[in-house]
């Protein structure tokens, strides 16, 4: 999966049996169905199939266009 647009630093999205995974610091704007944390402020999100994530960076929105395979 490619992800276009200001990708924040340490943020990674994938792909897993029709759903989305995006990995971040950041805090996520898009409606997602699960999410885990852990002790160094990384966020995994869990989000049906999209074309767009929005993610909160500083206070400001980043919009992400995901191609989907």
């Amino acid at each position: 999966m490619v992800a276009h647009g200001e990708v924040p630093t340490h943020t990674q999205v994938w792909q897993y049996n029709g759903d989305i995974f995006v990995r971040t610091q950041q805090d996520i704007q898009t409606a997602f169905d699960q999410s885990l944390s852990s002790g160094d402020g990384t966020k995994v999100y869990r989000l049906p199939a999209t074309p767009f994530v929005t993610l909160s960076q500083m206070g400001q929105s980043v919009t992400l266009q995901l191609d989907i395979n």
